[in-house]
């Protein structure tokens, strides 16, 4: 059987974390995705010591997903929806 070459297809995404309402800059390369909630999980310190950690997912500013928002006006913003009674 003949093995086709393959090549790599050099997509231009739009929505990078960098650019996403989610993201928050953390160091040089990365930050943290805020769109779903922190995750808890066991660690172990430097002493084989268990504990309990929350963070958000670490992400570098070049990576993308299905989540992606754009950021608003130049900054990060929160949407809430907002619900108006009528008296």
């Amino acid at each position: 059987m003949k093995k086709l070459p393959i090549k790599a297809l050099a997509v231009e995404q739009d929505g990078k974390c960098e650019t996403c309402r989610w993201y928050r800059q953390t160091n040089f390369t990365g930050g943290l995705c805020h769109r779903f909630p922190p995750m808890t999980q066991w660690e172990k310190d430097a002493y084989n010591d268990m504990h309990l950690v929350t963070r958000y997912t670490m992400v570098e500013k070049e990576n993308w997903c299905g989540e992606y928002q754009e950021v608003e006006n130049g900054r990060q913003t929160k949407k809430h929806k907002t619900s108006t009674t009528e008296v």
